[in-house]
C-alpha cells in the first residue's frame, strides 16, 4: 500500500511540474524534465524491499526494451496530433499494447539485449520525426495557472501509477518492467499539452522527451547492477545520484540533437 501511495504523489507533483516547466521554460526543458527517473524509482525501490532486490534487478534489465515501446507511443502520438487528440491517443497507446505483447512473448532478460532494443527505437523514431515532420521547439509562455488544472494534472498522472506499481508488485520481472514503466506519465503529459498548447507543442515536446528517456533507462542499468550489491537503499541512492549527473550531463546533446 506504501508503494502505491508514494508512487502516487510523485507522480502527480512530477507531471505537473513537467507540464507547467514545458508551458512556461519551452519544450525542451519540460522534454527533459518529463524522462527524468521518477515513478521508476520508487516501484524498484518497494520491488526490492518486498519481493527482493535479485527480483528488482531483473524487473531493471528489462526496462530499456519497454522504454524503447514507449518512445513508440510518443512518435505515434507526436505524429498523429495533427489528426485530433483521439486518433493521436489511440494510435499510440494501440502501437504500446502490440509491442508490449511482442515484448512479453520475446521475454528478453539482459541488459545487451533490452539496451541495444531502446537505442534502435530511439533513434528511428528520431529519424522518423525529423524526416516527416521536423517539428519546431518553442521557448515557452507564460501561463496562469488555476487550482483545479493542476489537479487534474496530478490526479491523473497519480492514477495511472499508482496502478501500474500495484499490478507489477504481482507480476514476474518481465510484465513488471512492463507495467512499472508504463507510459502513465508520458500519456497524462501530452494530452494535457495538446489541450492546452495544441498538436504543434505537444509534437515538438514529444520529440525531447524520446531523447531524453535515455536518463530513464541509464537509471535502470544502474538500479540493475547496484541493487543486488548494494541493498535497496544505498543502491536506489546511489543509481538516482549517478542517473540525475547523467541527465545534467548529457541535456545539451538532447536539445541539439531533439527534431
Amino acid at each position: 500500500m506504501l508503494s502505491e501511495v508514494l508512487s502516487f504523489v510523485i507522480a502527480a507533483a512530477w507531471v505537473s511540474i513537467a507540464t507547467v516547466l514545458a508551458e512556461r521554460l519551452g519544450t525542451r526543458v519540460g522534454g527533459v524534465v518529463a524522462t527524468l527517473p521518477s515513478t521508476l524509482v520508487v516501484a524498484l525501490y518497494f520491488m526490492s524491499v518486498e519481493e527482493g532486490t535479485k527480483f528488482a534487478s531483473d524487473v531493471a534489465e528489462v526496462v530499456p526494451a519497454e522504454m524503447g515501446v514507449n518512445v513508440v507511443f510518443l512518435a505515434l502520438f507526436a505524429m498523429m496530433a495533427h489528426r485530433g487528440l483521439a486518433a493521436a491517443l489511440g494510435t499510440g497507446l494501440g502501437g504500446w499494447a502490440a509491442l508490449s505483447a511482442l515484448l512479453l512473448w520475446a521475454a528478453p532478460g539482459t541488459l545487451l539485449v533490452t539496451v541495444p532494443m531502446f537505442a534502435v527505437a530511439a533513434a528511428a523514431m528520431t529519424i522518423w520525426l525529423r524526416r516527416a515532420r521536423g517539428f519546431s521547439q518553442s521557448g515557452g509562455q507564460h501561463i496562469a495557472y488555476t487550482g483545479p488544472e493542476i489537479a487534474f494534472r496530478g490526479l491523473l498522472a497519480g492514477m495511472m501509477i499508482a496502478v501500474s506499481v500495484a499490478a507489477a508488485s504481482l507480476a514476474g520481472p518481465v510484465l513488471g518492467a512492463v507495467l512499472s514503466v508504463f507510459p502513465a506519465i508520458f500519456t497524462s503529459t501530452m494530452v494535457i499539452l495538446y489541450l492546452r498548447q495544441g498538436p504543434e507543442f505537444t509534437g515538438a515536446t514529444g520529440s525531447v522527451m524520446i531523447l531524453g528517456s535515455a536518463n530513464v533507462v541509464a537509471y535502470a542499468m544502474l538500479a540493475a547492477w547496484l541493487l543486488p550489491a548494494m541493498g535497496a537503499v544505498l543502491g536506489t541512492i546511489l543509481s538516482l545520484a549517478v542517473s540525475y549527473a547523467w541527465s545534467l550531463a548529457t541535456y545539451p546533446l538532447f536539445v541539439r540533437w531533439a527534431v
